[in-house]
């Protein structure tokens, strides 16, 4: 008797955009509403991971008309630790380290992404005219492991 084990993985469709800025997100957010009419708003849950002790700032689109989701994310979160618990020093000695959402991307700041495959090119265009944005650009799915870790709902 001969068995077949049937492992399959549930893709979802998405694109995912890279977004190299130096400034804070709600910044970024408010900037691509301006520049590409979109409408991004603070979402009231944001990405925590808790294993890391990080929370990752999360921002959301949704287009009515379309059943379209965009989720605007930042890739990079501080986390401020004490180093030395004595109760005897006047300041606590803190050590902070970055946590990135996406191991594989250290130098990206944020992400954008969204729910279907539509061609992306004329929005990284009008992201890139953004004077405050240094570099924005597709990623391929193939090209980093944690597609799983992009599910927010």
């Amino acid at each position: 008797m001969k068995f077949h084990q049937l492992n399959y993985i549930i893709e979802e469709n998405f694109l995912l955009i890279a977004i190299h800025s130096s400034i804070e997100i709600f910044q970024i957010a408010y900037l691509i509403n301006l520049f590409c009419k979109t409408n991004f708003i603070k979402s009231k849950k944001d990405i925590i991971l808790s294993k890391e002790q990080a929370n990752f700032d999360l921002y959301e689109w949704k287009i009515n008309h379309s059943n379209d989701k965009w989720h605007l994310f930042s890739n990079k979160f501080s986390v401020i630790e004490k180093k030395n618990k004595n109760k005897n020093l006047l300041f606590d000695d803190l050590n902070s380290r970055n946590v990135f959402f996406m191991e594989e991307f250290k130098n990206v700041d944020f992400f954008l992404k969204k729910e279907c495959i539509t061609n992306s090119d004329d929005l990284i265009k009008k992201i890139n005219l953004i004077p405050e944005i240094s570099a924005s650009y597709q990623i391929k799915k193939n090209n980093f492991t944690l597609k799983h870790d992009l599910i927010f709902d």
